[in-house]
């Protein structure tokens, strides 16, 4: 099978991808994956990973020409990376490129994750001071009803909370519970 670039040599480099739900196949020598900048199969995985095999042949993104020319035109204005640079190599040139190529980094982004923006996990910790707040008022309910069982029953899960809240909060304790 020849180059599908070149057409003259052999391929030597078989490329299989799903992008937008569209599968595609390259098949390139050496000689013009080197011109590509693939030295290396760590080079052509942080293509992949970083947005595909943008700039070969026909392959392209599902985006117009006239927006991937503007893309190729943005520059960094600290680092003087282009964007046509960090559609080849999938790797930014400093902090600020992030603000100059966000049209590009939010659809790769959102391919490998659920959101372009980190909110963290839901707090454990404020579970479980919800939840001792609840209890408190109850145990304060209890008390002042003279219902002392409950109020015992309470007062021994407000316990186990403080535990788990002291250990979420990376305290260790050094009393054990139940004593």
């Amino acid at each position: 099978m020849k180059c599908e670039l070149c057409g003259l040599n052999d391929v030597s480099i078989e490329v299989k991808q799903v992008l937008n739900d569209d599968f595609q196949e390259l098949h390139i020598c050496s000689e013009c994956a080197a011109l590509k900048g693939i030295k290396s199969p760590l080079d052509l995985a942080g293509m992949l990973l970083g947005g595909g095999l943008l700039g070969f042949g026909d392959v392209t993104d599902g985006r117009s020409d006239a927006e991937s020319r503007a893309d190729d035109a943005l520059s960094c204005p600290v680092c003087h990376m282009r964007g046509k640079d960090f559609r080849t190599s999938s790797r930014l040139g400093c902090g600020y490129c992030y603000e100059t190529f966000v049209d590009l980094l939010q659809p790769m982004i959102l391919s490998m994750q659920r959101a372009t923006e980190y909110r963290g996990k839901q707090p454990a910790q404020k579970d479980v001071r919800d939840a001792l707040g609840s209890l408190t008022a109850q145990l304060e309910r209890a008390i002042q009803k003279e219902a002392y069982e409950d109020a015992a029953r309470l007062r021994d899960q407000i316990r186990v909370l403080e535990l788990a809240d002291a250990c979420l909060a990376g305290e260790g304790r050094q009393e054990s519970w139940p004593k």
